[in-house]
Formats: structure tokens, C-alpha cells, sequence
């Protein structure tokens, strides 16, 4: 049996394709901006952590400078005996707050020296987070050096805490005379914390700033680039519709006359050998148009159209050449079988009883059809033309029926 070709889904319109707010789009259009938020987050969270490093690093050189002078300090107390000098932590102690009275602002740091919490000397942690990084120093390995960014009277800022390790005889002495506890100190111990604070809040504020701008431009530029997608696909689109209205018929979807001589010309040589050629014209189409009206006679078209498709394949050809005449090609399709279809599509017409205006009616066709075969290498205006001839012959022997060649 012939088979069927499958309705085509109806495709949507221009319009319902360009429109910008289809749900599709809208989770476009969220993704960007979800894209957009994610770099200008990426971007802060890199810069911060990049001046996190830069201020570590001031610090560990301040640091060392400071070490190295107490160090030297110590030893040479340690070779002239304590005499009228002062102790090391007092020393510290004065330069650290010479050094703090000058340099208090955001580009400079401010240092202190803390003590364990459970046995501090002189000045205790200033927080939980300050008391908890001791606990951590005086549980772990005594070289690691905590440096984290911490809020606080709102402020963000800096913190650089180095173990303070008792490396000398004279701290464990000095420690070990103000310690106010039973416990006592001995070289090695984590005695307590160098800190170093800067603060950072309007680096921060900056990095924010820099950080908003690069989401939107990253939310705009890729925006910007769907744009251009969607413009190309709307160019596309309306390449291809209007392609498809000079090839097909407006009213049926079928194809025209120029469409019909475009796919003769493309069809190959074995497919010329093997094809059937049916002209079919509605009968007594014009009394439809007097009877009932050109608004009827439009819808008997496109429904005339739809019967004759639902009974060819997909590859099959169907194309409207004039008012109510088209011609179909069944392509790589045995003379017999093309005959079936024809007669087939003669039945299916005149089996259903139209009701599009007042009083229900019936339609009929009739075809002439001729294949390739009985005519070998002619060219296809000459099948169209033997074809209209057999159309001729079909209606003045009653319509209603098929006409196919024997010769």
C-alpha cells in the first residue's frame, strides 16, 4: 500500500519566534545576569585576596626588620648584663608605640604584642578571633602565621598574627618574672603573638566598585553578544520566510508554478525515469465561487489541498499552478501505485461533505495522469502537457474521475 505521508506541525509564525519574551528567553536572560553577578564576584573575591597577599607580605618584611633588631638587642643585653637598659619587651614595647603614634592611618600598619591567652604577660587578646588563632599557634606547629580580613568597629582590616617563640634566656627570665601564673616559661615556647593590622576599608569599597562594573559589563557584553545571535537568527529567519512566500502559494502552503519548475529541474535522471505526473482541477469550482462565495471557495481550496496531502508521502511534490488547478509528482514511484494514489485521492475528495457556509456540499475532482515511463526522455513541461490533456479528457467524460495514459 502507498504510504501516507505524516502531517507536518504547524510552524510558528515570524512573529511568535522573534518575540523576546519567551520563556526560553527569559532563562536566557537570567543565566546572564546570574553570569554577570558571578564574575563581578569572582573579580572581588580575586582582587582582595590578591592585596590579602600584597599586606601579608609588607608585614612579614616589617616583621623581620623589628626580629632582627630585638634579636640583636637581646643579645647584646644578654653580653653586658641588664644594667640601666631596658628590657626587651619594654624596648619593643616603645618602639612599637613610637611607631604606632606616627602611623595610624589605612596605609600604614599598626602593631602590638599580645600574650597566650591562659598566662599573658602585660597586654591579653583583644577578641575571640585574636584568642582563638593563639590557641591554634600554642596547639601547632609554632612557624605558622595566620593572616585573615576581619570586621570589626566597622572596619575592615588586616590581620597578621606571628608566633612570639622565646628564643633567648633573657625573654624566659623577663617572662617568667611578670607571668601571672604558676606556670613558667622555656626556650621554644609560644610565648604569644606579634600582630599586624592594616586597615583596608577603602580598598575594599574600591575592589567593590571595580568588581560592580566588571558584572555589568560582563552582564552587558554578553547580553550584547545574545543581541547579535538573536539578529542574526531574526535575518535568518526572515531569509527563509521570505524565500518560502515566493516558492509557495499564500493561501494553500503548496508550492507555486516556480517552485514546481525549480524542483523539476533538480530532480536526477533516475528519478525522470520513474515518476508520475497528476494534474487535478476541482470540478465546477466558479459555480462553488457564484453559489456560496469567494470566502467558501478559499476554504474549499485549502481544505482541497490538505485532502490530497494527507494522501501522498513526504517526498512527494504538490503544488497549486492556478485558481483551482495543481499538479502533483509522485517521485520513484511505480506506474500502478501512481495510479492507486490517483484514484485514491478522486474517492478521498468526493467522500466528505463540506458545511463552510449555509448549506452543506460536496466537492469533486477530477485527474489526468501520465508517468514518465510511457514517454522516456521528454522533459517535464511535455508530461504537464500530456497530463492537462488526460485532465481534459477526464472531464468532458463526466469529472469526477481519473484519466491516465496507455500510450
Amino acid at each position: 500500500m502507498y504510504p501516507h505521508a505524516k502531517q507536518a506541525p504547524a510552524q510558528a509564525t515570524y512573529r511568535q519566534k522573534m518575540n523576546w519574551f519567551r520563556p526560553k528567553y527569559i532563562v536566557v536572560y537570567c543565566l546572564i545576569i546570574i553570569a554577570g553577578i558571578g564574575a563581578g564576584v569572582l573579580t572581588y573575591k580575586h582582587n582582595l585576596n590578591n592585596h590579602l597577599t600584597i599586606v601579608t607580605g609588607e608585614a612579614d618584611a616589617l616583621l623581620a626588620v623589628t626580629n632582627s633588631y630585638v634579636s640583636l638587642y637581646s643579645e647584646m643585653r644578654e653580653q653586658l648584663g641588664e644594667g640601666s637598659s631596658p628590657v626587651p619587651a619594654s624596648f619593643r614595647a616603645e618602639a612599637v608605640e613610637r611607631f604606632n603614634s606616627g602611623y595610624t592611618g589605612e596605609s600604614h600598619f599598626l602593631t602590638q604584642m599580645v600574650g597566650m591567652p591562659a598566662r599573658f604577660v602585660s597586654t591579653a587578646p583583644v577578641d575571640d578571633d585574636m584568642r582563638a588563632t593563639l590557641n591554634k599557634m600554642s596547639s601547632g606547629p609554632v612557624a605558622t602565621v595566620h593572616s585573615d580580613i576581619l570586621e570589626t568597629d566597622n572596619q575592615t582590616i588586616v590581620r597578621t598574627m606571628y608566633p612570639s617563640i622565646a628564643t633567648h634566656q633573657t625573654c624566659v627570665d623577663c617572662h617568667n618574672q611578670m607571668l601571672n601564673s604558676t606556670d613558667t616559661w622555656e626556650i621554644g615556647d609560644v610565648m604569644g603573638a606579634y600582630v599586624v593590622e592594616r586597615s583596608i576599608q577603602s580598598t575594599k569599597e574600591r575592589y567593590f566598585f571595580i568588581a560592580a562594573m566588571v558584572g555589568c559589563l560582563s552582564t552587558l557584553m554578553l547580553l550584547f553578544g545574545f543581541v547579535l545571535v538573536r539578529f542574526y537568527s531574526d535575518l535568518k529567519l526572515r531569509s527563509a520566510e521570505l524565500k518560502k512566500m515566493a516558492h509557495s502559494d499564500p493561501l494553500t502552503g503548496c508550492l507555486n508554478r516556480r517552485a514546481l519548475d525549480n524542483r523539476s529541474n533538480a530532480l536526477t535522471k533516475n528519478s525522470r525515469k520513474n515518476t508520475a505526473i497528476l494534474v487535478l482541477d476541482i470540478d465546477h469550482f466558479k459555480s462553488i465561487n457564484d453559489t456560496h462565495g469567494h470566502e467558501v471557495g478559499d476554504k474549499v481550496l485549502v481544505w482541497f489541498a490538505r485532502a490530497v496531502r494527507s494522501q501522498l508521502r513526504s517526498g512527494d511534490v504538490l503544488a497549486r499552478v492556478g485558481g483551482e488547478e495543481f499538479v502533483v509528482y509522485l517521485l520513484d514511484t511505480p506506474e500502478t501505485v501512481a495510479h492507486s494514489v490517483a484514484e485514491r485521492i478522486c474517492r478521498r475528495v468526493a467522500s466528505e461533505t463540506l458545511d463552510f457556509g449555509a448549506t452543506p456540499f460536496s466537492v469533486t475532482v477530477s485527474i489526468g495522469g501520465v508517468h514518465t515511463s510511457r514517454v522516456p526522455n521528454a522533459s517535464f513541461k511535455k508530461y504537464s502537457k500530456l497530463a492537462d490533456e488526460f485532465l481534459y479528457k477526464a472531464k468532458a467524460a463526466g469529472r469526477n474521475r481519473v484519466v491516465w495514459s496507455s500510450a
